[in-house]
């Protein structure tokens, strides 16, 4: 949980983009490849999901 909950979907987005974009970084890390790839595929839908594209 982050700290304070995200109030809007705008802020909500933005921390799952954030989480799941350095979770990654410490999947690639840790040789992962196939998680860090699904952590990016995460936070891919979460950008675009901020440009509005996804509902």
């Amino acid at each position: 949980m982050p700290p304070v909950p995200p109030r809007d979907r705008e802020q909500a987005i933005a921390y799952i983009f954030e989480m799941s974009s350095g979770l990654a970084e410490l999947a690639r890390a840790q040789q992962l490849p196939f998680l860090a790839y699904l952590l990016e595929m995460v936070a891919l839908a979460s950008a675009e999901g901020a440009r509005g594209k996804l509902k």
